[in-house]
């Protein structure tokens, strides 16, 4: 058993943008990673990341081997595939099936959520061409 607690104030991850998945300002501080990883524990089943978007950062569309959730802690966002487009707060909890193509991010405001799913193999499809998409 072990407790990880949450460093929720700005500043706290690691940057991990630009990269392929990710554009504009966004850090990640893993919570739950694998061995060899920077995270206060380990295990080889589950993954859990508090991903923070500044305003504007955003992941590229992309796409899991496995169902991913995200569970939004602070501000707001848009979660989105090339066809629907959700708009997100605290609290909200959203569940991405298996091969979904999906992206999100921050709009005017910062927005932070826990990314939880099991490891896999992450894959972007393609670099958006605007942000924010259409609809936001």
């Amino acid at each position: 058993m072990a407790l990880v607690r949450l460093r929720l104030d700005a500043g706290q991850g690691v940057s991990v943008s630009p990269s392929a998945l990710f554009s504009g300002p966004v850090s990640r501080q893993s919570l739950v990673g694998g061995d060899g990883e920077d995270a206060p524990w380990t295990s080889d089943s589950v993954r859990v990341n508090l991903v923070t978007f500044e305003p504007g950062g955003h992941t590229e569309l992309h796409v899991h081997e496995l169902d991913q959730i995200l569970v939004i802690t602070d501000g707001t966002g848009v979660i989105g595939t090339p066809t629907d487009l959700l708009h997100v707060a605290v609290g909200d909890v959203v569940v991405v099936p298996a091969g979904e193509e999906h992206f999100h991010g921050a709009l005017d405001g910062r927005m932070s959520h826990l990314a939880i799913m099991a490891p896999c193999a992450t894959t972007v499809v393609a670099p958006l061409t605007a942000w924010p998409p259409a609809g936001a």
